[in-house]
């Protein structure tokens, strides 16, 4: 109707502001340009205020071969991986990632979401389990996740911590059919209550969403800007 205007007094569906974590030994801005190109930016920019940040590590080693032909430096990581002479694997720089990572969730507050690829979804998925104990302080509470090629966090110590309890976050899953972490995409996703799971046909990769896919990304962060409004009332 021309002319109709919005009754005053009803909330708005605010716009979404989601923090990007990347992968492994790559960096923000190519997760950005791997976002970009795979048709996710169009729903995710639609909804939201994108937060891309670098992990707090340059990168300790080789560049995986699928990224360092198609992306220039710099890289880094979240942390490295070290096995003793026990065999036992440690990670190497988690303290200074969880610390970068809460900084930006402080700095850019309020973030209402995380979106992570691969390394970053460990990471994510630590943050969840610690918000469902209630020992995730310092920031204000996550209402939501998006894992892209996931993989829970692999230290036996963080899972009994982290992961003893399904966690109750909304939460979307892009997992591969020849991703060779789909197992690990599939353990992630049974982590947490009522998780939604979109499939693909590619591998380890950020996909390119068809146009019903990005319509399913839409549908799902509606639901979240929706909850917003539902706790404003």
């Amino acid at each position: 109707m021309v002319g109709a205007q919005v009754p005053i007094g009803l909330p708005v569906a605010p716009r979404l502001r989601i923090l990007m974590l990347h992968s492994f030994r790559t960096s923000g801005a190519i997760f950005q340009e791997q976002v970009r190109r795979s048709g996710l930016q169009n729903p995710l920019n639609e909804a939201a205020e994108l937060i891309y940040m670098n992990a707090p590590h340059a990168a300790s080693g080789d560049i995986p071969q699928d990224v360092a032909a198609h992306f220039s430096p710099p890289f880094f990581e979240w942390w490295n991986f070290r096995k003793d002479e026990d065999g036992e694997l440690s990670y190497v720089g988690f303290e200074e990632a969880e610390a970068s990572v809460k900084q930006a969730l402080r700095q850019h507050a309020p973030v209402h979401g995380i979106c992570a690829f691969s390394q970053g979804t460990a990471l994510t998925s630590l943050f969840a389990g610690w918000q469902q104990k209630g020992a995730l302080s310092g920031v204000q509470p996550l209402r939501f996740c998006i894992m892209v090629g996931g993989t829970p966090f692999r230290l036996a110590a963080h899972h009994a911590e982290c992961y003893r309890d399904p966690i109750d976050l909304p939460s979307l899953h892009l997992i591969g059919d020849r991703d060779f972490l789909k197992k690990h995409s599939e353990t992630l996703s049974t982590l947490f209550v009522d998780p939604v799971v979109m499939r693909h046909k590619g591998g380890h990769a950020v996909p390119a969403l068809p146009v019903e896919a990005q319509d399913e990304v839409r549908a799902f962060l509606a639901k979240q800007s929706a909850k917003l409004v539902q706790a404003s009332l």
